[in-house]
Parts: C-alpha cells; sequence; structure tokens
C-alpha cells in the first residue's frame, strides 16, 4: 500500500500539469503570447524600398526554412519529475501524431508553394530591375543625342542668322550703290540732252554766216 501511494505520488497529474505550465511560463509561452492581436501588423512601418540583395537573403532563409519538421526533441527542466513529463510528453506527441502529422505535410506544402512563387517573382523582379536599367542607359542616351543635334541645330541657326544678317548688309549697299548709279546716269542723261540741244541750237548761226 505504501508503495502504491508512493507511485501515486509520482505520477500525480495535477503535479505534472502545474510544472507543464511553470515550464511554459519560464520559456515566455503564455496565453498572451497565442494571441495574434497583440502582435503589432502595420505595413507600412516595414516598407522599405526594394532591395534585390536582400530579397535574395531573405529567400535563402525561407529556402531553408520551409519545410516543418512534425515533431522536436522533448526536454525538460524539471529536475527529478523531468524524466516523467519527457514520457508523458511523448506520449501526448503519439497520441496526437495521426492529427499533427497531416497539418504539417499541408503546411510545408503550402510553404513550398509560396517559396516557388516568391522565387518566381524574384527573377521576374530581377529581370524587370535590369530591364529598367538598360532603358535608363537608354533613355540616357537618347536624351544626349537630342542635346547635341539641338546644339548642332541651334549652332545652325545661329550661323543661318548670321549670314542674313551679311546678306541684308550687302543688299543694303548693293541698293545705295545702284541708287548712287542711277542717279550717275540720270545726271549724264541731262548732261546729254543739254549738250545735244546746244549743238542743235548753234548749228543755222553758223550756216547763216556762210
Amino acid at each position: 500500500m505504501a508503495v502504491a501511494n508512493q507511485i501515486n505520488d509520482m505520477v500525480n497529474v495535477e503535479k505534472i500539469m502545474q510544472q507543464i505550465r511553470r515550464d511554459i511560463e519560464a520559456r515566455w509561452l503564455t496565453d498572451d503570447a497565442l494571441s495574434f492581436s497583440n502582435i503589432p501588423i502595420n505595413p507600412a512601418d516595414n516598407a522599405e524600398e526594394y532591395d534585390p540583395a536582400a530579397l535574395n537573403e531573405l529567400l535563402g532563409v525561407l529556402g531553408g526554412r520551409w519545410n516543418v519538421a512534425p515533431s522536436r526533441p522533448i526536454v525538460s527542466r524539471s529536475g527529478p519529475l523531468g524524466k516523467i513529463i519527457i514520457f508523458f510528453k511523448k506520449v501526448v506527441r503519439k497520441c496526437i501524431r495521426f492529427y499533427i502529422e497531416p497539418i504539417v505535410a499541408d503546411q510545408n506544402e503550402s510553404n513550398q508553394l509560396v517559396f516557388e512563387s516568391l522565387s518566381h517573382m524574384a527573377a521576374y523582379m530581377q529581370k524587370q530591375s535590369s530591364w529598367n536599367e538598360r532603358l535608363d542607359d537608354l533613355d540616357y542616351e537618347m536624351n544626349r543625342e537630342v542635346k547635341k543635334a539641338n546644339n548642332l541645330v541651334s549652332n545652325h541657326m545661329r550661323a543661318l542668322h548670321d549670314q542674313n544678317r551679311t546678306l541684308k548688309q550687302r543688299l543694303e549697299e548693293v541698293y545705295i550703290h545702284q541708287t548712287k548709279t542711277e542717279e550717275k546716269l540720270a545726271a549724264m542723261e541731262r548732261q546729254i540732252e543739254l549738250y545735244v540741244h546746244g549743238q542743235g541750237d548753234s548749228e543755222p548761226a553758223g550756216d547763216a554766216r556762210l
């Protein structure tokens, strides 16, 4: 009877549950920690500029962690009762394995799909980034060529303007020279007319003397 009581004292479920609760509290696994409402999630706080190196690093970490194991080593820090706690934990794990393992398998499949999708998105974004860089280079080259062409056109326009101004000046000089020449010609015509009229008036007088 004394041995039975001793066994009952060793296998006291209430004490074991209390010890398990203490272990959970010691690891900060409280009821509050299991509430998603207490986890601050604000996309604006985590919004950063796209960094390809950081994305590749995160994908590398995710690639090694997407496959979650359905079970982990069971440990206990309970002293003399540790072996009994570990035994009960193993029993509980075996009892719920039929329920946990399918869930973990489904979760791993989802994780794999998410990882592959993110990998494809990362590859696409890197390709787009390279195309954007190429477009930026082409845009820079085009702007440089357009600027060069504009400078060339501006230089030609200035040269044409200078030539036009020079031609106007020469036309003005030619007009002035033409005007002076016409005036000289008109004066010469008047002198010739006067000379002709003067000769005509002098001829009859000469005939009379003869």
